[in-house]
């Protein structure tokens, strides 16, 4: 197996991208990854991310190598996680948000960049591959900037589809309550209505 093969085996589990590091496991010189993007075999999709030029372009494709090139731990939050979980009334769309602990100081473009003090494992999980909040956490975290509206179909079909249940959902506005969570309140009275 080449170097090639190796690297194409990691990138198709990542939709098409792979970070440097990756390529320099997979035996790859930086001269050959400069050689793959003048070529246009290879795109630059961040600052250490690679995609496959080859690949067809998808907003999933892009989120999963701005995951990786924003680097462990970082969770996909707010709008796109809900659209990953999926809830009602949201699709995957840019820009794209991101959690990663505080005292983490990122810019990218195209990226809406969130922090937290903590993120227990209670609210975190995985969605198509990539660490996303869980979908109480994402519901959470909607309520701070959703409309009521959006708010109630999102819960709505959250509790529908079986991803989290008002129980569930009450303990852990319970348990995060005066953190700085404006929307809780909003939160509470659309479970309640």
């Amino acid at each position: 197996m080449t170097e090639f093969d190796r690297l194409r085996a990691v990138a198709a589990g990542q939709l098409g991208s792979f970070t440097k590091a990756q390529a320099k496991a997979a035996g790859l010189s930086d001269r050959e990854l400069r050689s793959g993007v003048h070529s246009r075999l290879l795109d630059r999709a961040g600052v250490r991310t690679y995609t496959s030029g080859l690949m067809p372009r998808t907003l999933l494709g892009e989120l999963t190598a701005l995951v990786l090139d924003v680097g462990e731990p970082c969770w996909v939050s707010g709008p796109t996680g809900a659209a990953l979980h999926p809830f009602d009334g949201y699709r995957l769309a840019r820009p794209f948000h991101l959690m990663v602990l505080r005292g983490r100081f990122l810019d990218r473009v195209g990226a809406v960049i969130h922090t937290t003090q903590d993120l227990p494992a209670i609210d975190r999980e995985t969605s198509h591959g990539l660490p996303v909040l869980s979908p109480t956490r994402t519901l959470i975290d909607l309520a701070g900037s959703t409309k009521p509206s959006a708010l109630t179909a999102a819960l709505d079909g959250a509790i529908r589809d079986g991803l989290t249940d008002e129980d569930h959902l009450l303990r852990r506005i319970f348990e995060l309550r005066g953190r700085g969570r404006y929307g809780l309140p909003k939160l509470v009275d659309v479970i309640s209505g």
